[in-house]
């Protein structure tokens, strides 16, 4: 009998833990989707939110199965259907984003929030690669008091929300360029994610795209073309074809003061670290991300503190 009771004890432990674990996930869950309600810039916003959580709650659970399966295309199909566009505040600026993908996760100031004090630039040039929909053009443009950005986002989707949400901020200090950063100039493929990780698309094939072409053109180029001079900052984040940027701004790197670029795609980000460190970069990794920081003077070979922020 003592050995019956242990083993219902062990049992109700093991169960009361189970129920305390899925209901802190409900709260956790809820104090999230709150957390996006409240952010929505409008009461139409806030609606809209509301519905696509509902939704998303219900239908996303169907993405994990088989893509050919009745429920994954049922999904599919609705998703394409109902697109809501949702605008969000937070202390960044204003984003608008569309339901079904990743957008309001990439802008959440939580998002990569070890890089935020680099964005701080008060003038200055800063080079956005990879723009995306304009998180960091956004964040910096708002703060930004004399100075440009250049902000480069090679899919045309994205560019559309890109340019829509510059607007929204009344930003007047950026340039925003429809193309892909590449090693040579000319057209591409391009290859894009049938998911809702808008931020995922690259010039290097992956499971499930779809393909495009777009315009090619070095960093050199562009930045000869747009007459930059010293250039503050350059944030790269194009899912693995980092080293193809810079391969394409050897120029535009030796009046650079600091280039941020993503560390997961192994080979490739060891290339970069290579190319940088040979131009008298000094590396530093942070989060997923490296900060490379120009200590080279061109004029002297001398050494200095490149950062002003």
């Amino acid at each position: 009998m003592a050995e019956v009771k242990k083993k219902e004890d062990r049992i109700f432990r093991q169960s009361r833990q189970i129920y305390f674990k899925k209901g802190a996930e409900v709260i956790k869950k809820f104090v999230f989707y709150l957390g996006l309600c409240n952010s929505c810039a409008s009461l139409k916003d806030k609606f809209s939110m509301f519905i696509w959580i509902l939704l998303r709650s219900s239908l996303y659970p169907l993405t994990s199965t088989d893509k050919n399966s009745k429920e994954k295309i049922l999904y599919e199909k609705f998703s394409s259907i109902y697109k809501p566009i949702i605008t969000v505040r937070n202390e960044d600026g204003l984003f608008k984003c569309r339901g079904w993908t990743d957008d309001i996760r990439i802008v959440n100031p939580i998002t990569e929030y070890e890089i935020r004090e680099y964005f701080s630039l008060r003038e200055g040039v800063f080079i956005d690669v990879g723009a995306h929909i304009g998180k960091y053009t956004i964040m910096t443009g708002r703060k930004l008091v004399k100075g440009k950005i250049i902000s480069i986002e090679a899919d045309p989707d994205n560019f559309e929300i890109l340019k829509e949400n510059i607007v929204l901020n009344n930003l007047k200090n950026v340039i925003p360029l429809n193309l892909a950063a590449f090693r040579e100039n000319g057209e591409i493929a391009f290859y894009k994610t049938i998911s809702p990780h808008t931020s995922g698309y690259s010039i290097y094939s992956r499971e499930h795209t779809k393909t495009i072409n777009v315009k090619a053109m070095r960093l050199d180029e562009i930045s000869d073309n747009l007459g930059l001079g010293k250039i503050d900052l350059i944030k790269i984040d194009v899912e693995g074809a980092e080293y193809d940027v810079l391969e394409g701004a050897t120029r535009t790197l030796r009046k650079t003061k600091i280039v941020i670029y993503e560390t997961i795609w192994g080979d490739k980000s060891e290339k970069c670290k290579d190319l940088l460190t040979k131009m008298g970069f000094e590396i530093n990794r942070l989060g997923n991300n490296i900060i490379a920081i120009n200590r080279l003077d061109d004029k002297n070979g001398k050494i200095k503190n490149t950062c002003n922020f």
